[in-house]
């Protein structure tokens, strides 16, 4: 009996150590510590979305990306004007694109609050986390994502790389139109324009991967 307890707490935690995927896929890192990068920097970048939402309403929000000099990048996710947002300080529900961009703003304000360390891009959590490349005028965006490791099942996360090729459009935007997903090895067209924002509160987060 004891035997077989332990057998199954060994398995439990075998079965809950998330595993990172593809990393020998990830960009070299090499590579990327010392590109000449012509996209401003000091802020973030958005890309403008809507969504129906579970009252039939077209929810408009953004996809935000983080862009470090040292070739790193976070994926911070989506934030709509509409919704609430307890990472956030605006507490307008105004469904516009500007409203979206000023949650989001407020979002990074908040980052160094105590009261809202939940909210923190933490250095040790790889989700959203990964590099980029420049070259010419082609962008390669590479992150990791949490899944669960059993689509088909509740279950705990794995990390899986996605990828984002497009083009450099000038300092303030650029266009996604490819994405890769490692985990399922698909690829598929996309159109995302990304525009820059300038904001003085972005986050100093640590390139894990240098």
């Amino acid at each position: 009996m004891l035997k077989f307890l332990m057998g199954l707490v060994l398995c439990m935690i075998i079965s809950c150590n998330s595993v990172i995927h593809n990393k020998k896929d990830l960009i070299d890192p090499k590579m990327v510590a010392s590109q000449v990068i012509p996209l401003k920097l000091n802020g973030f970048y958005y890309c403008e979305l809507s969504r129906p939402n579970n009252e039939n309403v077209n929810s408009k929000g953004i996809m935000t990306l983080l862009l470090y000099k040292d070739g790193y990048i976070i994926n911070d996710g989506m934030y709509f004007g509409n919704t609430a947002n307890y990472c956030t300080s605006v507490n307008n529900n105004e469904n516009s694109f500007l409203n979206s961009i000023s949650k989001y703003k407020s979002r990074l304000k908040l980052l160094d609050d105590v009261k809202f360390s939940s909210c923190k891009i933490k250095n040790g959590d790889i989700d959203g986390k990964g590099l980029f490349t420049i070259k010419n005028d082609t962008i390669v965006v590479q992150y990791f994502k949490a899944e669960m490791k059993n689509e088909q099942k509740d279950s705990f996360n794995d990390y899986f790389l996605y990828e984002l090729r497009g083009v450099i459009i000038n300092n303030e935007s650029f266009r996604l139109t490819k994405l890769k997903d490692y985990r399922r090895n698909k690829e598929e067209q996309i159109d995302q324009l990304y525009k820059f924002e300038s904001d003085e509160n972005l986050p100093n987060i640590e390139n894990r991967f240098l």
